[in-house]
């Protein structure tokens, strides 16, 4: 069949359909950069500000120690749980620390002593710090 256009034509036009099928896959993972950035921007100061609630709340009940053993754990199990929950809204190069932390705290029997549960906020302390400091990164980002 013959067409109207130049064969020139044609074979401009193809390099230009492939040079923008490359320039669409390129933008397509652009913007799942962007994503990821947007949500871990998004979600780490929440994120943070929940951690540091239930670290208030776990200290609160280690101080009060002889009345709260069971909250204690509960706290613990929140903790770990909201860190669970939101290990995918974390940067890869975040995570190790917070699935270290989470990793060791599984393999702790319940309940657990006074001293350990002093052992565990410092922990969880650091992690709130942590976070803390990972939300303070994505604002120069």
């Amino acid at each position: 069949m013959d067409s109207i256009f130049p064969s020139w034509v044609t074979d401009i036009a193809t390099i230009i359909s492939i040079f923008s099928f490359f320039i669409s896959i390129y933008a397509l993972l652009e913007i799942s950069k962007v994503k990821k950035t947007f949500t871990q921007k998004g979600r780490m100061p929440n994120i943070s500000n929940d951690l540091e609630k239930l670290s208030k709340s776990f200290l609160k009940h280690v101080e009060t120690y002889e009345k709260s053993k069971d909250l204690l754990n509960a706290d613990l199990k929140n903790f770990i749980a909201l860190l669970e929950a939101n290990t995918a809204h974390i940067a890869k190069e975040n995570k190790s620390k917070i699935e270290e932390f989470i990793n060791k705290q599984k393999n702790i029997t319940h309940p657990v002593s006074k001293d350990m549960a002093w052992n565990i906020y410092g922990e969880l302390s650091g992690i709130v710090t942590y976070t803390k400091e990972i939300n303070k990164n994505f604002r120069w980002k």
